[in-house]
């Protein structure tokens, strides 16, 4: 492939333009894919794989990847084996080429990954010449190779063409393809490389080019393991590909002879080469030795014969040495003895060689050695590189003599010189030093002479000075001989230290400067370039900022680190940098690095700890992030050899530990992200070792009064121990830091049986931390946080006032001071029980003096108890037993409406009238009803303006027992005596009563004021509940009693159809509000009386119409204005924030409250109110579903027993108030995880999912994704107890979810999550002679592929229309025919 085809597949390799047929079946494209098909057999052969078609053979990748692997003896590690899809075709071979451009250093130009998948013939042979190039032309190195001495490195092509022609002088090959199309070439090559194979090749027929090149590359490919990757017929071609013949010949450089082969013993005279300064035919002087060489490696075994003639006709002696290396080369000198033309005649098996014999005019007598110098960088000691050219100058002139004082080194054992093949010899000078030729000869490490062949030139403008020039091929000391009329010249040999060459690929770069993102504008960007290895070379660095500007960068060598280089560099502006990096001119691995600068940034969050610097192979690598306040949503990502599971425990105090596990060797990149942004100093570089059995850090313990939590004091010594006895050997490393991060010392003491004792010194009273690692991994529970304080003593806490003392009564307020000023530091906790050991609320206030102020109010009587915690501590007082009496005299309350018998079944209600003699304060009532067998059941009270009422039903006849209660104290009379009978009687009217307790007959009537009867009372009553009402609403009026004369009772009755209840509040300023409430229609009497005598326009007639609401009952409860809807019986309350077990402090929880039964649906307004043990009310929010249900969320943050009041429109909900108990801990049991994250999801596109932690106490969240590539995860706090997490998976598989709670999995964890490609059916193809639109062979199946594999997982239905119309539908295979 030549022309523009050619400049595709490398711009440096220039090919001649030729006119070519670019039709598909062109005879150079069709034998170029079949040599290339050849070549990339050969190679994957070894790995049992080969390719049968080039067009399609590559595209999943999986070839290419083998055939790469093969080539640079690397293995990928992420392979799509089974790639179905073409996104996982893609893959591969991006894969592929980007391993070629950035670790092989291949230049592809104009190939993409979706050329090779697209089976793109032309680009795919790109592609192989690509890689022909570097693997089998330029990279490999040849022996015998001759180097050119231009300046420039020679092509591949050239260097191919240059080797061939160095084996076959004898023939004019000056290209690639018309030269070989007689078949003599190849045979000259072939005997070159394997003598004896093709000795005849000069008697081939030209005419028979077909046999000859048969004949030769038969027996390459036999004894020479040279396959034939082109074939007798496309080498004799005349448009023979160039570059097929170029990956043909490029096996024949590295070709070994194998044992046994029929090597046929045919001299060769014409092959025997002649060369050096004796042979020229100017340039030797009388009396100078004068030396050439005789190479016989082509011309088969044979005697090699020197004769030398004077210009007399006679025989001058010459000594010729055979050197037995690989060119089975002659070494002869001969000294001419007198002026005139020399013969010199050589015969190789009695014949004479070409050119022989040569004629040599000898000139004068010899010039004088010891006048000549020599100097330049390729005679020192040192500074000269392996397969770098270097030179030196000799100066045959005093003027231009400069004697370098170089002592004579011994590696030279013999005094031989000569000019070696294609150096031309200059012209015998003629100064200073008189006449005489300059000859140098180069001994290799080995001793081998004939391996570095110099080339000598007269440098112009400078008479009598000669420039040599050399490329040495290995390390090493080498002897460099400068001969000068035959006589090495003074300090000659010359011994010269070979350094090897500098391989830029060998070096590479690591640290957080080169890291694609987290760096920021003013950031001191540290990155290091390892060049251990790699050779003598220069670390350059240029660093391009945005708008093309150049940063600059210090480069330091680090003292301590061989063949390491610190680099700096400062961004001044935000956005992408290209940071170039050199060694010796060369890009080293993965050069040039591309940097995304990000604007300045300060932060309070910082990380520390060892994992942030590095780590051990399946170890933990633990760091700690501390956001000091600072609020968003924190994530993590590992990047790095290889995944890293990770896991974070939130420790509850604005810190996080961090945890990941790295599975490879190698330089990971820790970025700590807050709202998807690195924090400053972001991304941390950790060096993670490999795996070692050496120690294990698991295995260590570390304890003492030094970690512990509380305990250790300012300017004290705090000591702990280390415990090392069965972790192995490895170096310890303990850390400690006040809370602004400042070092604190710490002393370590090797007890030289595996324990060590350890302390340090805290200087200040706050949060120290310290760290503990074993081989750099952190130890079992480091980091350890020790808050440091002033040394306590509860002894000296004081504990006095009223409130632990005599004469404390129920429902008074009272207090008692806890005296702490002498105790020094600690917290005050109090726990205060009543008689029954149930807890009571206390307030505790800070007098902000060393003093607390504990307030509480005993609600019964009874003995207390109060404990008093300081410091985690009980001070001694304490427990105090406190006296609590009752404030109230329960002799003067009085129970009315309960009979000695009372029907079984019927609803009674009773009276706790408190207003009989006078007001007694307000306090709770409490009912308990003791059946025949002993159960007790406690019955609920509602306050009433004066007092109490209750309602019971006894539910079996016989003998009960009713305990009044009132202010916790039980009643005179208490508990009473009730014969429970069935029940014969009609509906119960209601209990008539007046404010001094006095019962009347139910159903009394006031009548109108008569003779002899009392005036009516000065009391008025009015309002709409008086005229009249609606069923199943409460109806309203109010009693003004201001203007009433005397003392006297209110009483108040409902009569009508049906029961109505009553609730009357005392307004506090002689007025009464009252409420009853009908629960059906019809006519209703309300007498209202004063001092037993009704008031005026008593009784009132008030009309109750139908309910608006649908029928049922509700019960009556708060303010008289509060309005109570139907079905309030039936409102339910349910979920974890109810739990009888109790609730997880400091963990959010809820509960729900169902109204459904109350219309309108969703109208009414929930209210929750939260009191802790302390008596502190808290409102829980509530989010009203629009359903009739809600939800309420709280957080309980003190332990011990709280309450929960729930209202519907200000009404208690039945069994209001809740009680739950709050108690430390967590349960991981408790935590769900949902969402279509977990389910599965597409490559490309955000997976989602929840995790609901409420409920499930206080723990830390771990979260890890593992799968087929590295997926990031983002995890964004809900603040209300949930997590929303977020992960974007690339590559399809399956993947493994892990959540973690507390250190435990949660319920379904690990989850497992199938990632698929998208469907698109555009991405469908469809092929095949069965879709052909010329048609098809009627009776015959006609075939077609339908290709989903990139499309996405879809049903696929096929259909066929025949001319007729009608309608096939087909059942699918892999293919399809019709």
């Amino acid at each position: 492939m030549q022309g523009e085809t050619e400049a595709d597949f490398d711009e440096d390799e220039e090919m001649p333009l030729t006119e070519r047929d670019l039709a598909d079946d062109a005879q150079w494209k069709l034998i170029q894919k079949n040599t290339f098909t050849r070549w990339a057999n050969e190679h994957l052969k070894t790995v049992n794989k080969s390719l049968t078609d080039l067009d399609s053979d590559l595209a999943d990748g999986l070839r290419l990847l083998a055939l790469v692997e093969v080539l640079s003896g690397n293995k990928f590690k992420h392979i799509n084996k089974r790639p179905n899809f073409r996104t996982q075709k893609l893959e591969n071979v991006t894969m592929v080429l980007k391993y070629l451009e950035e670790d092989e250093g291949i230049r592809i130009v104009n190939i993409d990954s979706t050329d090779i998948v697209d089976c793109k013939l032309k680009l795919i042979l790109g592609l192989i010449w690509t890689l022909i190039l570097h693997y089998s032309i330029s990279m490999p190195a040849w022996e015998g190779e001759e180097l050119t001495p231009s300046d420039g490195a020679p092509t591949p092509k050239q260097r191919l063409l240059n080797w061939i022609q160095t084996k076959c002088p004898d023939l004019p090959i000056k290209n690639f393809t018309t030269d070989w199309n007689d078949g003599r070439a190849i045979g000259a090559l072939v005997d070159a490389v394997g003598p004896g194979l093709c000795p005849d090749w000069e008697d081939w027929d030209p005419k028979k080019n077909k046999d000859n090149a048969k004949e030769a590359m038969g027996a390459a490919e036999k004894w020479l393991d040279v396959p034939q990757l082109i074939k007798p017929n496309e080498l004799v071609n005349p448009k023979v590909d160039e570059m097929s013949m170029m990956t043909y010949l490029s096996q024949f450089p590295n070709a070994k002879l194998k044992q046994g082969a029929p090597l046929r013993p045919k001299l060769n005279a014409a092959r025997v080469r002649a060369y050096g300064p004796g042979l020229e035919p100017k340039g030797n002087q009388v009396g100078a030795p004068a030396r050439f060489t005789i190479e016989t490696f082509s011309a088969g075994k044979g005697a090699v014969e020197v004769m030398v003639l004077n210009p007399k006709g006679q025989k001058e002696p010459c000594e010729c040495v055979f050197n037995n290396d690989r060119n089975l080369t002659y070494s002869c000198v001969y000294t001419p003895s007198m002026e005139g033309e020399y013969r010199v005649i050589i015969k190789f098996a009695v014949k004479e060689i070409a050119k022989s014999p040569f004629i040599v005019k000898v000139e004068g007598a010899a010039g004088d050695a010891t006048k000549v110098t020599a100097s330049g960088p390729g005679i020192q000691k040192t500074g000269v590189i392996a397969t770098k050219r270097t030179y030196f100058e000799v100066h045959t002139k005093a003027s231009g003599a400069k004697a370098v004082p170089i002592a004579k080194a011994g590696s030279a054992a013999k005094s031989s010189s000569r000019a070696g093949p294609g150096a031309k010899t200059g012209p015998g000078a003629n100064g200073a030093a008189g006449k005489g030729q300059i000859d140098v000869a180069i001994l290799d490490p080995h001793g081998h002479r004939d391996k570095i062949r110099p080339s000598i030139k007269p440098v112009e403008g400078k008479e009598g000075t000669f420039l040599v020039e050399y490329i040495p091929h290995e390390p090493g000391l080498h002897s460099v001989n400068v001969f000068f009329a035959g006589i090495q010249i003074p300090n000659s040999p010359f011994g010269v230290q070979v350094a090897p060459a500098s391989n830029a690929k060998a070096c590479h770069a690591t640290g957080r400067g080169i890291q694609p993102r987290g760096i920021r504008v003013k950031d001191n960007a540290v990155f290091k370039v390892h060049t251990k290895g790699a050779g003598d070379g220069e670390v350059k660095v240029q660093i391009i900022g945005p708008g093309g500007a150049e940063e600059k960068c210090t480069i330091k060598k680090l003292p301590n680190e061989e063949g390491v280089y610190e680099c700096v560099y400062i961004p001044s502006k935000a956005g992408p940098y290209i940071i170039n990096i050199t060694f010796g001119d060369q890009h080293i691995s993965k050069s040039p690095f591309k940097v995304e600068v990000g604007p300045f940034k300060t932060s309070k969050i910082v990380a520390w700890g060892p994992g942030l610097e590095g780590g051990v192979v399946d170890q933990p690598a633990v760091f700690t992030v501390e956001t000091n306040g600072e609020t968003g949503a924190l994530g993590f990502s590992i990047e790095g050899p290889s995944q890293a599971k990770i896991d974070c425990k939130d420790n509850g105090d604005g810190s996080a530990d961090v945890t990941y596990w790295p599975k490879t060797a190698g330089e990971y990149a820790v970025h700590i992200l807050c709202n998807d942004e690195d924090i400053p100093k972001s991304p941390y570089i950790a060096q993670i070792t490999p795996a070692t059995k050496e120690f294990l850090a698991s295995k260590v313990i570390a304890k003492g009064p030094g970690l512990e939590k509380t305990g250790v004091q300012a300017n004290k010594w705090a000591e702990f121990t280390v415990d090392a006895r069965n972790a192995g050997k490895a170096p310890l490393k303990i850390s400690c830091m006040d809370v602004d991060y400042k070092p604190i010392d710490v002393q370590i003491i090797d007890n030289k049986n595996g324990t060590y004792g350890c302390k340090y010194m805290p200087k200040r009273n706050v949060k120290h931390t310290v760290t503990i690692t074993w081989g750099g991994v952190q130890v079992p529970n480091s980091p350890f946080r020790v808050f440091v304080s002033e040394p306590c003593n509860p002894a000296n806490v004081k504990v006095f006032g009223p409130g632990v003392e005599k004469g404390v009564k129920t429902s008074v307020k009272t207090y008692f001071t806890v005296d702490c000023k002498a105790a020094g530091p600690g917290d005050v906790a109090i726990g205060l029980t009543d008689d029954r050991g149930m807890d009571v609320p206390v307030n505790t206030i800070d007098n902000k003096d060393g003093t607390f102020r504990i307030e509480y109010e005993p609600t019964i009587p009874g003995q207390y108890t109060v404990m008093v915690y300081f410091a985690d501590k009980e001070v001694p007082q304490s427990p105090i037993k406190v006296m609590v009496t009752s404030s109230i005299d329960v002799s003067k309350v009085k129970v009315v409406g309960l009979e000695p018998k009372m029907p079984v079944g019927v609803p009674q209600q009773i009276g706790i009238i408190t207003t009989a003699v006078h007001r007694l304060p307000k306090a709770d009532a409490k009912v308990e009803v003791t059946n025949p067998a002993g159960q007790k059941k406690e019955f609920p009270t509602v306050a009433t303006v004066d007092g109490h009422t209750c309602d019971l039903v006894f539910d079996q006849p016989g003998p009960h027992k009713v305990a009044v209660k009132y202010a916790g104290a039980e009643l005179p009379k208490s508990p009473f005596a009730v014969e429970a009978v069935p029940s014969t009687a009609a509906p119960k009217k209601p209990i008539q009563e007046d404010m001094m307790g006095k019962e009347k007959a139910p159903g009394v009537k006031a009548g109108a004021p008569g003779i002899g009867q009392k005036p009516k009372p000065n009391v008025k009553a009015y309002g709409p509940g008086l005229k009249g009402g609606r069923a199943l609403e409460p109806a309203t009026f109010t009693i003004d009693a201001k203007q009433a004369q005397g003392p006297g009772g209110l009483g108040v009755t409902v009569e009508g159809p049906a029961e109505a209840k009553i609730e009357c509040k005392d307004n506090g300023d002689g007025t009464c509000e009252v409420a009853y409430l009908p629960e059906i229609p019809g006519e209703y009497t309300i007498n209202v009386t004063y001092a037993d005598e009704h008031i005026p326009e008593s009784p009132f007639k008030a009309k109750i119409e139908p309910s608006a609401f649908a029928p049922g009952s509700a019960p009556l409860t708060g303010a008289p204005q509060a309005t109570v809807p139907p079905g309030m019986e039936a409102v339910t309350a349910y979920g974890p924030g109810l739990n009888p077990n109790g609730v997880f402090m400091e963990s959010p929880t809820e509960f729900t409250v169902d109204a459904k039964s109350v219309p309108p649906v969703g109208a009414g307004k929930v209210r929750a109110i939260l009191t802790d043990p302390t008596g502190q009310k808290f409102e829980s929010p509530v989010t009203n579903n629009n359903d009739g249900t809600y939800k309420v969320a709280y957080t309980a943050f003190a332990q011990g027993p709280h309450t929960i009041d729930v209202t519907y429109n200000d009404a208690p909900i039945p069994q209001s108030p809740f009680k739950v108990t709050a108690v430390p801990g967590c349960d991981p049991s408790h935590v769900k995880a949902y969402g279509p994250g977990l389910q599965g999801g597409f490559t490309n596109q955000n997976a989602e999912f929840t995790v609901d932690m409420k409920g499930a106490g206080k723990g830390g969240l771990g979260l890890a994704i593992e799968g087929p590539v590295e997926a990031q995860m983002n995890c964004k706090d809900n603040r209300d107890g949930t997590c929303h997490v977020e992960y974007k998976p690339i590559k399809a598989g399956d993947y493994s979810i892990n959540v973690k709670y507390a250190d435990q999995d949660i319920p379904g964890s690990p989850f497992l999550v199938r990632i698929q490609n998208p469907v698109d059916a555009n991405k469908v193809k469809c092929y095949g002679p069965g879709l052909n639109p010329q048609g098809v062979i009627a009776g015959e199946p006609a075939s077609f592929v339908v290709d989903a594999s990139e499309s996405g997982p879809a049903p696929l239905d096929v259909t066929t229309i025949d001319a007729k119309g009608k309608i096939y539908r087909w059942n699918l295979r892999t293919h399809c025919f019709l």
